[in-house]
């Protein structure tokens, strides 16, 4: 009986925590059910980014995310220096003592006192700003000057980001891979938010990557930009027409007759100004019938020539907001929709379901 009892007592633990595992799973698959997960396409200098920090409070960072972005940052300054360093290698400051020290610590230490105070010392030499104006060869970010700015800070044992730190390694670090994410919470609604940094190439190459994963699409236009020419080493487009004709590739992809389209025309102001001394209809938007100074008529058309980029035979959800930087409802009304698009989805499901 001891023996029988001594093997059946592994087996009860094994399957109570098999138990804990599955109820664990089930609570984590119902908080994602519950989320409401929106992706942010448009061009980047389209507002999408302000859209989307306006909707972002800021990710609270855990104790170890935390230490993790420290690591982070220590390392993006090392690392950065040494290849500025390894470049003005033939030079003068190859024989500092500063020199050897940097090129001698590795990147996976962290910044003390006395590597603080070279890496100083090597950021406001000469030959060191000679290699930091050929960064786009050496493939640094823009973002990484900051860094060198606040060494003395970071270099203390003590060292916690700031605001200031934090806004910087977001804009930095989050969008490496490509998807830049935020979350926010609205009367007890989690929104999880996802931003393709810098969109290239055709859309259907990546898009995807997020079918049955987001509640609703935000795609974000410049209206006022209906004037403005892309120039780029092939051609020139108008900004206008080239959203639409990534909108026209987005609303008939066939991965996402289902998903919810939030049509955001952003930069309202700025087009009601425009519109006063440039007319549409001589912007290449001939088929413009509207009168010339009508803002609002402006607006109607932009909204209808977008819809009816739809050639797929779907009834899609396409939601309009227009909107402005400083508009201060546009959380409300973003959050507004999304409840709306939230609560079709539940009757559709539920119709299904008696089907």
């Amino acid at each position: 009986m001891g023996c029988l009892t001594s093997k059946v007592a592994p087996v009860l633990d094994i399957f109570k925590r098999s138990l804990a595992i599955d109820a664990l799973l089930a609570e984590e698959s119902r908080i994602q059910d519950e989320k409401i997960k929106l992706l942010f396409l448009g061009a980047d200098d389209s507002g999408k980014k302000t859209v989307f920090d306006k909707m972002d409070h800021g990710h609270r960072y855990t104790p170890a995310e935390r230490v993790d972005l420290i690591n982070k940052i220590h390392t993006t300054i090392i690392r950065t220096i040494k290849i500025l360093a390894q470049h003005a290698r033939g030079t003068e400051i190859d024989t500092s003592d500063e020199y050897k020290l940097v090129m001698d610590t590795d990147e996976s230490e962290v910044i003390t006192a006395p590597i603080g105070t070279a890496i100083s010392a090597l950021w406001g030499h000469p030959t060191i700003k000679d290699a930091w104006n050929q960064r786009a060869e050496l493939h640094i970010s823009d973002a990484a000057a900051y860094w060198f700015t606040v060494v003395d800070k970071v270099k203390n044992p003590n060292y916690t980001p700031d605001k200031d730190d934090l806004m910087a390694a977001q804009a930095q670090f989050s969008g490496r891979n490509g998807v830049k994410v935020g979350r926010r919470v609205i009367e007890n609604t989690t929104f999880e938010m996802y931003d393709i940094v810098r969109q290239r190439g055709k859309l259907r190459k990546w898009i995807h990557c997020f079918e049955n994963v987001v509640t609703a699409i935000v795609y974000v236009v410049d209206i006022s930009a209906y004037d403005q020419m892309r120039i780029t080493n092939r051609h020139s487009k108008n900004v206008v027409m080239e959203s639409l004709e990534r909108f026209e590739e987005l609303v008939n992809d066939h991965l996402y007759f289902e998903c919810p389209i939030i049509l955001l025309l952003n930069n309202r102001e700025d087009f009601e100004q425009k519109v006063r001394r440039k007319h549409i209809q001589d912007c290449g938007f001939s088929d413009y019938e509207g009168r010339e100074w009508d803002s609002d008529a402006g607006i109607r058309y932009f909204t209808d020539k977008f819809k009816s980029k739809n050639y797929s035979g779907k009834d899609r959800q396409v939601h309009t907001l227009v909107t402005s930087p400083s508009d201060m409802h546009l959380t409300k009304a973003l959050y507004s929709i999304c409840k709306e698009v939230v609560l079709r989805q539940d009757i559709q499901q539920q119709t299904f379901g008696l089907d």
